[in-house]
């Protein structure tokens, strides 16, 4: 495998693991310890089961 191929491979495999929103489905983005949706602004604590 090419070292392009091995960061596309990287890239997908951490949009795949990265959390996503339970109302639209959005990859979350975390900033400290909140998960925030930038498509409709749904909102997860970290302490939050």
């Amino acid at each position: 495998m090419q070292e392009t191929e091995q960061i596309i491979s990287r890239d997908a495999q951490a949009d795949f693991d990265a959390p996503r929103c339970w109302v639209c489905g959005a990859v979350m983005h975390e900033i400290h310890c909140k998960l925030i949706c930038p498509h409709c602004g749904y909102t997860r604590d970290c302490s939050d089961p």
